[in-house]
């Protein structure tokens, strides 16, 4: 499985170069996406992501487990309480034109 989340609307950056630029803008521009990859099982309601590399390298070799909902066209993962007991919620709805599986 792989992973990628971001941020709408981020702005270019000064350059062409990926790792060049003013540090700052970088920071910025980084600091608005999350990817990692590795492979996944089902645990009852739970998925679990276990991470080979990860954008933070903290994550590498981690697992990070999410309960889910499926229900008729839609996916909804859920991130566990974090400090400020928030809760991150990502929703996914099948494209009519997909195939049921």
């Amino acid at each position: 499985m792989a992973v990628h989340l971001m941020a709408a609307e981020r702005p270019p950056l000064a350059t062409d170069d990926a790792l060049g630029g003013e540090t700052a803008a970088r920071a910025a521009a980084y600091s608005t996406y999350l990817a990692y990859f590795g492979s996944y099982e089902l645990e009852g309601e739970s998925v679990v992501h276990y991470i080979d590399g990860s954008l933070f390298p903290n994550w590498s070799g981690e697992k990070q487990v999410r309960p889910f909902v499926a229900e008729g066209d839609e996916l909804i993962l859920r991130t566990p309480p974090m400090a400020d007991d928030s809760v991150n919620e990502l929703v996914w709805t099948r494209d009519e034109s997909s195939p049921a599986r």
